[in-house]
């Protein structure tokens, strides 16, 4: 199970990576890019880090996957929200959609992580409290 959320940080962290790569080709090297070249090298890190069973790897991998989740969360709504809360009917514009999309899978799949590690460690627990 904690190779799944383990996958998610790495596949996450690649993919941002990525986009630092063609941001900074693109439009030159900024805060932003810098910010989130260190964010990506931070979730590659965790998720090798996952996957070696570190100490508190599971505990920093919760924390980290929540505040992820709920970061992209909040974004996609604090995005979609001038059009979802118009009354005259307007619909989210058509550019928009892939940024939303995205947003609301990467969430979702940190909030499976977050999940899945919280599950994990307790089922460690209980095993840990049957042998004693």
């Amino acid at each position: 199970m904690v190779f799944i959320a383990s996958s998610i940080f790495i596949v996450a962290g690649f993919a941002y990576g990525a986009w630092c790569v063609v941001s900074a080709t693109d439009t030159g090297v900024h805060m932003g890019t810098i910010g989130m070249a260190i964010l990506s090298g931070a979730l590659c890190y965790q998720g090798w880090t996952l996957m070696q069973g570190r100490v508190l790897a599971r505990m920093a991998g919760v924390v980290s996957a929540s505040a992820m989740a709920i970061g992209n969360l909040a974004v996609a709504l604090l995005v979609a929200l001038p059009w979802l809360s118009s009354g005259n009917g307007t619909n989210i514009p058509k550019a928009l959609k892939p940024t939303l999309t995205l947003l609301l899978a990467t969430g979702s799949a940190f909030a499976v992580a977050a999940a899945i590690l919280m599950l994990d460690a307790r089922a460690r627990r209980r095993a840990r409290m049957r042998e004693v």
